[in-house]
């Protein structure tokens, strides 16, 4: 996939998991409780990828020959993020905490980046980057300010 392709993918799959955090707490209030609302989404999450793996995925072979502990804390870090995510909507609204997350992704991604972890290529941090992340801590701040 070239550059302006994923770029666009990844913004297509930005805007719409916005939708996510408000979908789970909505589903809370209906059926008692925001982490039962976080299961079910889960497991709808589960079903609709099995499906997605058994039709153009190649099936289920393989999946559990890797035994790299950190190679499965995506799946930690999903629920972590989830569960952080339902409980900060309500205080923050929807424009701020995304505002942060976007943010503490930002400074997540530089961090590994330059550090060259979880099997990503090293790349140090360079004066535009570091640039580019005070920008966006700035634009949280005002974000911050103008939405209380």
């Amino acid at each position: 996939m070239d550059r302006p392709l994923a770029l666009l993918v990844v913004t297509i799959g930005a805007i719409v998991i916005s939708a996510q955090t408000p979908a789970n707490v909505a589903l809370g209030h209906q059926i008692g409780g925001s982490l039962r609302a976080s299961f079910v989404q889960f497991a709808v999450g589960t079903t609709v990828m099995a499906a997605v793996v058994a039709v153009a995925g190649g099936g289920f072979g393989g999946l559990t020959v890797d035994h790299t502990w950190w190679h499965y804390l995506g799946g930690v870090a999903a629920v972590l993020f989830v569960t952080a995510a339902i409980f900060t909507l309500k205080p923050l609204g929807l424009t701020v905490q995304f505002t942060g997350i976007v943010t503490g992704q930002v400074i997540g991604a530089l961090t590994i980046d330059h550090l060259g972890l979880l099997g990503v290529e090293r790349r140090p941090i360079t004066l535009w980057p570091v640039v580019g992340l005070g920008i966006m801590l700035v634009g949280l701040a005002v974000v911050v300010v103008t939405r209380d």
